[in-house]
């Protein structure tokens, strides 16, 4: 998923912490998945930065962004599945 000069993401806790920081996000394209879904990519300036930040996030599975993340969807899922 990667251009030239951009990184390219779906992965929204991903781009909110590229975002956090201080990568610059360049732009963003939607797509509809099949069954109708619409989705985002996210595109920023890929730099030395930008490879060491998306490199710690997929290595460290017990990165702090990861575990917000993933406990905001589970309330979300609630949320949605009691209401």
């Amino acid at each position: 998923m990667n251009t030239e000069h951009t990184y390219s993401t779906r992965d929204l806790c991903l781009a909110a912490i590229l975002k956090m920081s201080g990568v610059k996000l360049v732009r963003w394209d939607s797509f509809n998945r099949v069954g109708g879904d619409k989705r985002l990519v996210f595109y920023f300036e890929s730099d030395e930065q930008t490879t060491k930040i998306v490199n710690e996030y997929f290595m460290d599975q017990d990165h702090p962004f990861k575990k917000f993340y993933g406990e905001l969807r589970e309330l979300k899922n609630i949320i949605y599945n009691i209401a």
